[in-house]
């Protein structure tokens, strides 16, 4: 509530304010409602209003969190997150202008239970490629779309995803699974690059039983 006095008049305006705490520790969550989305590659928030969901900036894995396991984020200049080229097939661009390269994994140290794990991708493309992936200092620059694996929990989900020439350059791409959490192993969801650069622009996981 804020107020103010002004001579002998009073004003005052308050505002109620809806909101989940999420622990920094994610095996304390035992919440069938819990859900966690992260704005990958960004260190802001991002809030989709229609689907009432808030993206939470990224952060290195940290036992007993969340968080990512290598890479690095991508900057279109040393002071500047992320890039400005209009993404196709969404109405959430901002989610995919910002990214993480080069990871291994992503990790959610979640209970034991059933989820749904949701991951966003949109590639730049064959323009870009030679900006983005030179992650070494070599004049010799990998000219190569990126092509990998992706894994949950040692599980292949998808096998040879080439997102540039499956689904188009800067399209926005979503891939939803239901996996298991088990044995308090938590969920990891793994990268194996088979050319070019991994990467992943957002993550959500949603707890269903």
């Amino acid at each position: 509530m804020a107020r103010g006095v002004n001579e002998h008049s009073t004003c005052e305006d308050a505002m109620q304010i809806d909101f989940e705490i999420v622990p920094a520790i994610l095996n304390q969550m035992h919440n069938k409602a819990f859900q966690l989305a992260v704005n990958v590659g960004s260190n802001c928030f991002f809030y989709d209003p229609i689907n009432n969901t808030t993206w939470l900036p990224d952060q290195a894995y940290k036992s007993g969190s969340f968080g990512y396991v290598g890479g690095e984020l991508f900057r279109s200049s040393e002071t500047r997150i992320g890039h400005q080229s209009e993404v196709n097939l969404t109405r959430n661009v901002p989610l995919y202008q910002t990214f993480r390269y080069g990871l291994s994994a992503y990790k959610f140290d979640v209970t034991d239970g059933e989820y749904e794990v949701e991951l966003h991708f949109a590639d730049l493309g064959n323009k870009q490629i030679k900006e983005v992936y030179d992650v070494n200092d070599s004049q010799e620059r990998s000219k190569d779309i990126s092509q990998f694996n992706v894994l949950i929990n040692g599980k292949k989900v998808i096998e040879d995803f080439c997102p540039a020439v499956q689904y188009g350059a800067l399209n926005a791409i979503t891939k939803t699974f239901v996996v298991q959490a088990k044995e308090q192993n938590g969920l990891t969801v793994s990268f194996e690059q088979e050319k070019g650069a991994t990467f992943l622009n957002a993550i959500k996981v949603r707890r269903l039983n």
